[in-house]
C-alpha cells in the first residue's frame, strides 16, 4: 500500500504500524529525489547524532526494492512529503496483526 510520510523536521514522523512479532517487509521509494526515513522510534527521527546524521535506515530510489523483517513500532518520515510503497506480504500467516494466523499454542490477545 502507498503510504504518506510527513517531510522530516517539518512534521511530526507518522507511525506506520506496530508488529508484535517479526514481520517481513518489502518497501521502495518509487520517485527519484525522495528518500525515506524509517526507526522504531519517533524520537530517532527527530533528533540528529553529533555528526549531524539521523538514526534511522535511509532507503530512496536508487536502493530498489528493500527486503526486510521488522518488530516493534514502525516510524516513517521523508525528505519531503510523498507516498512509498510500503508492502507487508505476511498479514494473514502469522504476523502477529489482527486475523493473523498463531503458531499453535498461542491464544491471541483482542
Amino acid at each position: 500500500m502507498l503510504q504518506t510520510v510527513p517531510q522530516l523536521g517539518l512534521a511530526k514522523p507518522r507511525k506506520i504500524a506496530t508488529f508484535p512479532c517479526y514481520t517481513f517487509l518489502i518497501v521502495q521509494v518509487i520517485n527519484a529525489g525522495q528518500t525515506l526515513f524509517l526507526a522504531e522510534t519517533e524520537n530517532a527521527l527527530m533528533q540528529t547524532d553529533d555528526s549531524g546524521l539521523i538514526d534511522a535506515l535511509q532507503i530512496n530510489q536508487a536502493s530498489g526494492i528493500r527486503n526486510m523483517w521488522w518488530i516493534g513500532d514502525l516510524w516513517a518520515a521523508g525528505s519531503i512529503a510523498f507516498r512509498p510503497l510500503i508492502i507487508i506480504p505476511g498479514t494473514t500467516t502469522g504476523s502477529g496483526l489482527n486475523g493473523a494466523l498463531q503458531p499453535f499454542g498461542v491464544v491471541p490477545t483482542v
